[in-house]
């Protein structure tokens, strides 16, 4: 039987949580989820593990927080006052925001982490940095 390898073309279902149990994202109740082996779609540890298994197989492994959105980094965490935020917002924790970066003349999608009297705290980190992710995994095809 045909076994995962760089370049295949591989369809799988999959439900990623947290170390809590806590469902992140799922291909349940949705298509299933297709993508190129060493296309760079997925991270390369998660790659790592469908390579060499097989059609009907399935799997349950974790992807270390290093190998996955990387560690919280504490420069992407900073306090705005809340004079800064647009006129009438009422922001609460997990808020998800827009801001324009004039260092790289970018947006970015924050979310807020805390509030405070004067001010609220922003993170731009990626929701799921700093967090070991687990995985279950289907193969359903796979197409050389």
């Amino acid at each position: 039987m045909e076994k995962i390898k760089n370049g295949d073309l591989v369809t799988f279902r999959y439900s990623g949580r947290l170390e809590n149990g806590t469902l992140f994202d799922t291909t349940e109740g949705k298509s299933p989820f297709s993508c190129v082996i060493g296309s760079g779609i997925l991270f390369p540890f998660f790659e790592s593990k469908l390579v060499g298994m097989k059609k009907g197989e399935k799997k349950t492994f974790m992807i270390p927080f290093r190998h996955a959105y990387g560690d919280i980094r504490k420069n992407l965490i900073w306090d705005v006052s809340k004079e800064r935020l647009p006129p009438g917002l009422q922001p609460h924790v997990g808020m998800k925001l827009k801001v324009h970066l004039k260092k790289s003349g970018r947006d970015r999608s924050v979310r807020i982490a805390s509030l405070g009297k004067f001010a609220v705290t922003i993170d731009a980190n990626h929701p799921l940095a700093g967090k070991d992710l687990y995985y279950e995994v289907e193969i359903l095809t796979i197409n050389s």
